[in-house]
């Protein structure tokens, strides 16, 4: 990818990976984050609150044409696109009080569950064939949390419905993503007493610690 979307003081900005000027693309008095890009890099999406609550958005590379697709009372927030560009994934709070991922298409219209499992930071694979998600509702900000809350990485094979475990650890594991490849899984994880960034071999199991911050969050 050559350019950077991210959120900054509230709005959203994009700037070229290898170095240049940001471009702020919403000015609103909401706070609007989460922004990822389309497969095509001229749509971004992005969650935003300036209804109350966190709900699904979508605009042009510009900041143009800015477009609502979900109206749900709880907080929708934004995690990728889907590979082919036809919808948008996104965690929410929504029955039951489970966390569970979602999909909306581009065009709007009613979200369906994108597996029928409590998940989050769920990653979809370049070709649709595996689900990375997270389970346990341990906040980032409660570092050295031990309990039944943990958060653990987990693949969801989404031909044949199965689940494999990846950690099953008593730290937090959590913010999974994919290498492009799809032979590394690259997480957060307080193996180390801190959180830090990890890439895993989900075949193998191996795993390495890549950065080396003694405190702080991620």
């Amino acid at each position: 990818a050559s350019m950077l979307a991210f959120s900054y003081q509230g709005d959203i900005w994009i700037m070229p990976v290898d170095n240049g000027v940001a471009r702020r693309l919403t000015v609103h008095r909401a706070d609007d984050q989460s922004p990822v890009f389309s497969p095509d890099g001229k749509s971004i999406a992005f969650s935003s609150d300036r209804f109350g609550n966190n709900d699904v958005f979508i605009m042009d590379i510009q900041g143009d044409n800015i477009t609502r697709l979900t109206y749900d009372s709880s907080d929708d927030l934004v995690t990728q696109f889907k590979p082919d560009g036809s919808g948008v994934i996104f965690n929410s709070y929504r029955y039951f009080r489970e966390y569970v991922t979602w999909q909306v298409a581009v065009t709007g219209g009613e979200p369906v569950k994108m597996i029928p499992l409590e998940s989050s930071s769920g990653k979809l694979f370049n070709d649709g064939s595996r689900f990375l998600y997270q389970t346990g509702l341990a906040r980032p900000r409660r570092q050295g949390y031990r309990g039944k809350s943990s958060s653990d990485l987990w693949i969801y094979d989404m031909k044949n419905g199965t689940t494999e475990r990846i950690t099953d650890d008593l730290w937090n594991n959590r913010n999974p993503g994919w290498s492009p490849d799809g032979s590394q899984i690259y997480y957060i994880s307080e193996e180390s007493g801190a959180q830090n960034l990890h890439v895993l071999n989900p075949v193998t199991k191996d795993r390495t610690q890549l950065t080396e911050f003694k405190d702080g969050l991620m």
